[in-house]
């Protein structure tokens, strides 16, 4: 039972828990409550949903996967602090739950970074740093296809909980 846990932290399989509560409720012309329609849902299609997620997982990018999220194709300034080095980049893309970006050399996934994003200048009343600052770990990082032999690697990196609410309260920054 122990690892029926994990769907809820799988937030493309509480969609579908959603889905089939609606569904299952409509059936029963009654309320279903989510922790009956959740328990329903795995043993009906978690081992499905399981073997789908890890094939899906092994033949593609993990950055492919679709996004819950709208992603903001920004470019902003960006400092990645690591242990033992500096990294200066700018943002590929920002969705709610973080940024990608893409650096010069290979990073160990899970490695702890201090994250400095450089807003643009119209942001400075809503910030008057002017940028935002969060310490976060990388949570994926893959080898970018490049034509020129030299080596690139996306890396995505969490927001806070508290970047994700400024990020709420401001979404006008993505939108410049």
């Amino acid at each position: 039972m122990k690892n029926n846990y994990s769907f809820l932290r799988d937030t493309l399989a509480i969609q579908e828990i959603r889905k089939h509560k609606w569904i299952e409720s409509e059936k029963q012309g009654e309320e279903m409550g989510f922790a009956t329609a959740a328990v329903d849902w795995v043993k009906k299609y978690g081992h499905q949903w399981n073997q789908f997620r890890a094939t899906r997982q092994e033949s593609q990018d993990p950055f492919s996967e679709k996004r819950q999220y709208r992603r903001f194709q920004r470019r902003f300034p960006l400092q990645i602090k690591l242990q033992n080095q500096d990294i200066e980049c700018q943002t590929d893309n920002i969705n709610l739950l973080g940024l990608a970006c893409t650096i010069p050399h290979p990073i160990d996934s899970d490695t702890e970074a201090l994250v400095t994003l450089q807003l643009p200048q119209d942001t400075q009343s809503k910030n008057p740093h002017n940028r935002l600052r969060f310490q976060t770990h990388i949570a994926r990082v893959s080898e970018k296809d490049t034509p020129n032999n030299t080596r690139n690697f996306n890396v995505f990196l969490p927001f806070s909980e508290e970047i994700k609410n400024f990020i709420r309260r401001h979404s006008d920054i993505l939108n410049n």
